[in-house]
């Protein structure tokens, strides 16, 4: 019988409204990241600046940010956009939406039929460490198969943080229920994944949830934030930034930046961490582009610095070209974590 494999998230493939760039860092389960940040709440005027070209009108203010009642944290199952697909075989495997469930294909195996050669999954999980969760799902394939569900930190050991079980499936549909309680959590974050590279076939997936195991869980938030208002959105994505002051990063080490953001439309914004100067290149944590709604969502970034500019680094966030309205974001941070 194979055993548990932790993903390992190569980024061949990300959610359809989401392209990222992530370096894998190593991380000894059970520790979170101790180092002083570069960058830390609270998220302030004095620590930022705005760029906003002719074709835009913006301002940026303020924001007293409410804490965050946590009652569902995953996105729908029957959309495309709420799923990362992870694969070895990119052209043997695809994702689609059949009805109100996701199908996943899976057309090639490797020799070893190893699990998390081809996965799905949904990341930056807000979660609490020592709090009961239950994860619910239907499920069902072309053929009698097994699939690996769990919830993983996301990078370095890839360690599970309370969730990691095999299941047998069949060809009829199964509701399954999973109690878990977090633990291990660090600052990296953690995603849910369904492992299925052992075998090839049809899987579909329905009705899939995550939440705490009795009602809701208040957490803290964001303590501090800025709301920046786009009175007129602009031509391009870059008409209207949100920039930090310039600090300095060191080639070759590891980072990992963080941020709550929301919007009170859905909208496609992008962060990038850059050089405020000469052609604007990132220096490694690349344009992560999503679309973001009403409610909080919470970003983790893991990315290793390079073509770095002495004390001539940015974190920027790009609102232009995406209607008007306001989006609100909130302590944003960096650290540098441990080295590979």
């Amino acid at each position: 019988m194979a055993q548990w494999r932790l993903s390992h998230p190569l980024p061949v493939a990300l959610r359809a409204t989401v392209c990222a760039t992530f370096a894998l860092l190593t991380v000894p389960a059970s520790v979170a990241f101790a180092q002083t940040p570069i960058l830390a709440p609270p998220t302030t005027l004095g620590s930022w600046s705005t760029f906003i070209d002719d074709s835009a009108t913006a301002t940026v203010a303020a924001a007293t940010p409410a804490p965050i009642a946590v009652s569902e944290l995953f996105f729908p199952t029957n959309n495309l956009a709420s799923w990362g697909l992870g694969y070895s075989f990119p052209d043997q495997t695809k994702t689609s939406i059949d009805g109100d469930a996701l199908r996943v294909d899976v057309g090639k195996v490797d020799a070893d039929r190893t699990a998390w050669k081809t996965y799905v999954y949904q990341k930056d999980l807000i979660l609490k460490e020592g709090q009961a969760y239950v994860l619910k799902l239907r499920v069902k394939a072309d053929a009698a198969r097994q699939i690996w569900v769990g919830v993983q930190n996301l990078g370095g050991d890839w360690h599970d943080v309370g969730l990691a079980q095999q299941i047998d499936v069949s060809t009829t549909w199964q509701t399954l229920t999973f109690p878990f309680t977090a633990q291990n959590l660090t600052e990296l974050g953690e995603q849910f994944v369904i492992q299925m590279g052992e075998q090839t076939g049809a899987v579909w997936l329905a009705d899939v949830s995550l939440a705490p195991a009795s009602g809701s869980v208040t957490l803290q938030g964001p303590a501090s934030a800025l709301q920046v208002t786009m009175a007129k959105p602009g031509d391009h994505v870059w008409s209207i930034q949100l920039n930090t002051n310039p600090f300095n990063l060191v080639n070759g080490h590891n980072y990992v930046l963080s941020y709550y953001v929301k919007s009170d439309v859905p909208r496609r914004i992008a962060s990038v961490v850059r050089i405020s100067s000469d052609d604007y290149h990132d220096v490694g944590g690349s344009d992560y582009s999503e679309v973001v709604g009403p409610s909080w969502r919470f970003d983790r970034i893991p990315f290793t610095a390079k073509n770095v500019k002495q004390d001539n680094v940015v974190v920027g966030f790009n609102l232009g070209a995406a209607g008007t309205g306001n989006v609100t974001i909130g302590d944003v941070k960096l650290v540098e974590a441990p080295a590979n």
